[in-house]
Order: C-alpha cells, then sequence, then structure tokens
C-alpha cells in the first residue's frame, strides 16, 4: 500500500497505548507506520512539541517529508494539526483524532491553575484549556478527510458525572468532534480509547476508505 501513518500519544502516557494500532496498520498494509513518543511535560507547550517532532521527521525523510496519514490520542491530534499548520506535513494524507479536545477539555480548565496540575502536565497542559489563545488560532484540519473517534455512553450524562453533557471520563464529546468531520462513538475511558478493537477497526476502515468513515 506504501501509505505512512504517524501515531502520536496523548500527554503522560507510552506510545504503548497506540502500540496495537500500529499492528493492526501493518498489517493492513501501511508503511512505514511511525509509533513515537514526546516529552509532554517539556516547556512551550503544543507547539514546542509539535517542533521537536517536526526535527525527527526531518531526520527520518531527509529528502522530504511526505504525504502521512495521521491518527493522534488526546493532545496526539493537537500535535498533528499543529504540524499541518505549519506545513511540517504536505496536505492530503486522511487526519484521524481519538479523543482529541479539539475545543478543550473543562477538567483543564477547571484545574490549569492548581500546582499539581502545572507539575504534572507543563505548559502543554495550559493548551488544553477551553479559553487558551493556543487552540482559539490553531487552524482545524480538512474536514473531509478527517474522523473524529471519541468515547462515551451514548447518553446525556458520560463516564464523569460532573463533566457537561457525554464524555469519556476526561474529554467531553462535544469538544472531541469538529464540524463537517466524520464521527464514530465507541463506549469506552479516554485512557483505553486507543486499544479498544472498535476504535482500531475503524481507524484502519477509515484510512482504507474514507467514505466508510
Amino acid at each position: 500500500m506504501n501509505q505512512g501513518v504517524l501515531l502520536l500519544h496523548g500527554v503522560n502516557l507510552p506510545r504503548l497505548v497506540l502500540t496495537p494500532l500500529a499492528h493492526d496498520l501493518k498489517a493492513a498494509g501501511f508503511g512505514p507506520v511511525l509509533n513515537w513518543s514526546y516529552r509532554s511535560w517539556r516547556p512551550g507547550g503544543v507547539a514546542a512539541i509539535a517542533e521537536r517532532v517536526a526535527k525527527r521527521l526531518r531526520k527520518e525523510f531527509p529528502n522530504g517529508v511526505p504525504v502521512l496519514h495521521l491518527v493522534g490520542h488526546s493532545m496526539g491530534g493537537l500535535i498533528h494539526r499543529r504540524l499541518l499548520a505549519d506545513g511540517i506535513i504536505p496536505g492530503g494524507g486522511r487526519y484521524i483524532s481519538l479523543g482529541t479536545p479539539h475545543f478543550g477539555a473543562t477538567r483543564a480548565g477547571r484545574m490549569g491553575d492548581w500546582r499539581i496540575f502545572r507539575l504534572l502536565f507543563g505548559s502543554a497542559g495550559q493548551d488544553l484549556r477551553p479559553d487558551c489563545a493556543f487552540l482559539k488560532t490553531l487552524p482545524l484540519p480538512p474536514p473531509t478527510q478527517s474522523l473524529c473517534i471519541y468515547g462515551g455512553t451514548g447518553k446525556d450524562r458520560g463516564f464523569a458525572p460532573s463533566l457537561p453533557g457525554d464524555n469519556d471520563g476526561t474529554v467531553e464529546a462535544k469538544s472531541a468532534v469538529f464540524p463537517g468531520a466524520a464521527s464514530h462513538r465507541v463506549k469506552s475511558l479516554h485512557i483505553s480509547l486507543p486499544i479498544i478493537k472498535e476504535t482500531r477497526r475503524v481507524a484502519v476502515q477509515f484510512l482504507c476508505d474514507p467514505g466508510n468513515g
């Protein structure tokens, strides 16, 4: 198939959460399948993380970064958006977010000023707040080439009753989907969303045939 995929995990999570999906993509004929780690607690926020990923991409592809499909869990989806907006990755590939807080996470807004939150999530955690400048100015991917997979109960109340509407216990469903993009709900908590078989099946299917998203 000769179509590359870049996988990026969520904040403070290991790349192992995307390893089953990486195996599924390789089995479906995609390649190279890049399942990379990053340090989310370092200074500079999501933009700085994207710069470090960009540097690694240029090293991986010295003759020019090719069109890549992008699959990101949580913050990983925001890093992908930054890479697309900066022109690091050429347009033309497909974009899949897994529980990405495209419009911020209520919990980050509530806890963003707490010292423990800042210690655990660093400056990147501030980029998850619904009112932050980073999200307000970050362009969305082309919706016709995008799929938003999100976790939830499918009811008015999600896994975390303290969060508004349906949610995966961390991110609200309304923030995990952006206008015009295809979407698919999986009954899953945020942390397990990338591992669930249904998530992996739908993701691989969309990359093989985006019309079935």
